[in-house]
This record gives C-alpha cells, sequence and structure tokens, in this order.
C-alpha cells in the first residue's frame, strides 16, 4: 500500500459521497488487513501533501488535496508513469495556443466564447497538472468538481493516445506514425457543457 493509493481512495470517496473517507472507508478501498499499515500510509500521505484531515463532528475524515487528486488520476489512467504524462500534457498545452486567448477575462456570450471556454477550460486545468507535476506544492483541499474535470482529462488523454496507437499498430505504417500529434489534435477540439464547467472552475484556474 502506498501513499497515491491512499490518495486513490480518498479521490474515489469524496466523487461517490461528496464527503471525505474515513479511516475504515480508507482501509477496505486498500483491502488492508493491518490497522497500523493504513495509519502509516495515511500519515505519510498527510505528510507528503496528497490529503488532509478535516472534522466531521467528532470523527475524523481525510480529504484530497489538489497535488493528491493529479497524482491519484495520473495512477488510475496511467499506471503512476509521472514523467510520460508530465511530457503529453506539455504538449498538449501547446498544441492549446496557450498565447491566443486571454483566459483571464472570459466573458461567454457566444458559439465563439462557448469554443474559447473549452480551450480555457483544458488549459488551466493541464496547467494545473503541469505545475504539480513539476513539484509545486499544491495543498489546496480539492473538491468534487475539479477531482471529476482532472480525473476527466487525464482519462481523455489516455483514451486518445490508445485509439491512435492502436489505429497506428493496425494500419501498419499506411498511415503516417504520429500518434500524440493526432491525439492532441483531437484533444483541443470543442466539447459540450464547457461554459458551464469553466464558470464552476475558473476560481481553480491560473495563467
Amino acid at each position: 500500500m502506498s501513499t497515491v493509493d491512499v490518495a486513490v481512495c480518498t479521490c474515489d470517496t469524496y466523487l461517490d459521497e461528496r464527503v471525505g473517507a474515513s479511516f475504515a472507508q480508507i482501509k477496505r478501498c486498500t483491502r488492508s488487513k493491518s490497522n497500523s499499515a493504513v495509519m502509516r500510509a495515511i500519515n505519510e500521505a498527510v505528510k507528503a501533501g496528497l490529503i488532509n484531515i478535516k472534522m466531521r463532528g467528532k470523527r475524523k475524515i481525510y480529504v484530497p488535496t489538489v497535488k493528491g487528486t493529479v497524482y491519484a488520476a495520473v495512477d488510475k489512467e496511467f499506471g503512476g508513469c509521472t514523467r510520460f504524462v508530465k511530457a503529453v500534457i506539455d504538449e498538449a498545452i501547446i498544441w492549446l495556443h496557450p498565447d491566443a486567448f486571454n483566459c483571464s477575462s472570459l466573458v461567454i456570450t457566444s458559439r465563439y466564447s462557448e469554443d474559447e471556454a473549452c480551450r480555457c477550460l483544458k488549459l488551466g486545468i493541464l496547467k494545473l497538472i503541469s505545475n504539480t507535476l513539476s513539484g509545486f506544492e499544491d495543498r489546496r483541499l480539492a473538491d468534487s468538481i475539479l477531482i471529476d474535470e482532472i480525473y476527466r482529462v487525464i482519462g481523455r488523454l489516455r483514451k486518445l493516445l490508445t485509439s491512435e496507437l492502436a489505429l497506428a499498430l493496425a494500419t501498419n505504417g499506411a498511415k503516417p506514425a504520429k500518434p500524440i500529434h493526432e491525439a492532441m489534435r483531437e484533444f483541443r477540439e470543442s466539447e459540450p457543457e464547457c461554459s458551464n464547467r469553466f464558470r464552476k472552475l475558473k476560481s481553480w484556474l491560473s495563467y
């Protein structure tokens, strides 16, 4: 059992129940039989800034930080390969052309600004992830909306990369083998409900 396992459990519980995870829930999630091993992993996760402690009445609950959410998502979607994910994230940022938009002052009033909202939402989340994987200690407590979006973005990148790699292998060289470029091209396309998610998450994002 690792500290990231604990972070994954707290994120999953938060998404399911909109509250943090109790000791018993983490123990059940990690399938550990040892109370001391679970407590040690929890304490190490707190020390590493992956989770933090909140009181709910008289009961301790454990909630994920931004850092913990990022590492949990990378663990679930890419098996913890942080260097590879960092490279993919940084490539995705370049493809979104960050200098072409003023995301900090974006006002959504039209279909055009809806497309901009998609770019700005993705760009903000990608930069948040990139900064975390670069070593920035973001110990703010994450909420369910942010956790869901970080999971969604990293999961989307994994699916696109997997699909493009499979296509490159299936065509046996008939198609130009640039799976990362093709995945990035598709990732930057507009998606439904971006403006609503952008409004809810704007306070978390910086450009």
